[in-house]
């Protein structure tokens, strides 16, 4: 399924965007049972073998003419996790990867789900880490989220 050149009634829709515009901003009220909060941006182009060729990155050294994407090296979901006592932040570009449209989630998370995310995010950076949880006899965590969504169309600069 295709998504443009409107996305179907998202809660809230910014302005189209390239990485050249200024930051995106967060600024929001602490949730009290909050342990943390998680930024999630998801690219909503299909990942379907037969549509990676629609993927334009929006890395500047990117050349469609010339580079190639790996179906293997495409990710279409970065995440950020940030502590209990953040209220403000910028929402990095790079976790914006592809042209196209975006979903952008701001969760607040309980301190269970924070504690995972971090142990992942951790072990994606390369420390060798067991992932937290809180399953006794099992892996995996019970936790719990509320989440905030806005959609953003991003552009490649040229």
């Amino acid at each position: 399924m295709a998504l443009f050149p409107s996305p179907p009634a998202p809660p809230d829709t910014l302005d189209t965007l390239t990485r050249l515009d200024p930051n995106i901003f967060y600024s929001w009220d602490a949730a009290d049972s909050a342990g943390g909060y998680n930024l999630n941006v998801t690219c909503l182009t299909p990942r379907d073998s037969l549509l990676a060729e629609s993927l334009l990155p929006l890395d500047p050294d990117f050349d469609p003419d010339e580079d190639e994407l790996e179906p293997e090296d495409i990710e279409l979901t970065a995440f950020w996790p940030m502590r209990d006592d953040q209220r403000d932040m910028a929402v990095p570009w790079f976790l914006f990867t592809y042209e196209g449209w975006h979903r952008i989630e701001m969760q607040a998370i309980t301190a269970e789900y924070y504690d995972y995310g971090m142990s992942v995010f951790r072990s994606d950076a390369g420390i060798p880490i067991e992932l937290a949880g809180n399953i006794n006899g099992g892996l995996g965590i019970f936790a719990a989220l509320s989440t905030n969504v806005y959609w953003v169309y991003m552009l490649r600069a040229e």
